[in-house]
C-alpha cells in the first residue's frame, strides 16, 4: 500500500512541532502560578545589561503593590486592586459586564539571567509599573 502525502509529511510535521514546543519551553520568560489570583498583563524587555519589566495595573496604587526577588533571577509582583466602582449612580442599579480584574493579584516573573535587586528602579506612568532592573555582572 502506497503512503499518500500526508502520511510522508507527518514525521517532518511532528518533528518541526516538537521542536517549536522545546523552543518555546526554553524561552519561558513569565512562569504560571495558580494562587487564587489574577495576573496583571506583563511585557518584559532586555537589553545587554538591564531588564525592563511593565505590568499594566490601572486603579492600583504604587503604595499597593509589593515587589520582591527570592533569588537572582526570579521578580514576584503582588497586591491588590479593589472593584472601580461608579461614583454617582442612582439606586436601584445593575451590572451588565464586569471585565476589570479585582481582588489580589499576583505575578512571578523568572529571568534568564541573574539581576541586582540593589539597583532596582521604579517608576509609576499611568498605571504602569515600570521595573528596571541590571543585570548582575558577571
Amino acid at each position: 500500500m502506497a503512503k499518500d502525502r500526508f502520511d510522508s509529511d507527518a514525521g517532518g510535521w511532528s518533528r518541526n512541532y516538537a521542536g517549536l514546543i522545546d523552543e518555546m519551553l526554553q524561552r519561558r520568560l513569565v512562569a504560571y502560578r495558580d494562587s487564587g489570583a489574577w495576573q496583571p498583563a506583563t511585557n518584559v524587555y532586555e537589553s545587554p545589561g538591564a531588564f525592563l519589566i511593565c505590568v499594566e495595573l490601572s486603579g492600583v496604587t504604587l503604595e499597593g503593590v509589593q515587589i520582591e526577588l527570592p533569588d537572582p533571577s526570579t521578580v514576584v509582583i503582588r497586591g491588590r486592586r479593589e472593584q472601580p466602582r461608579p461614583r454617582e449612580l442612582p439606586n436601584p442599579w445593575g451590572v451588565h459586564i464586569l471585565e476589570i480584574d479585582e481582588g489580589p493579584f499576583f505575578r512571578e516573573i523568572a529571568l534568564p539571567a541573574a539581576v541586582d535587586a540593589s539597583r532596582m528602579l521604579t517608576e509609576w506612568v499611568q498605571g504602569l509599573l515600570w521595573l528596571t532592573i541590571p543585570k548582575t555582572a558577571i
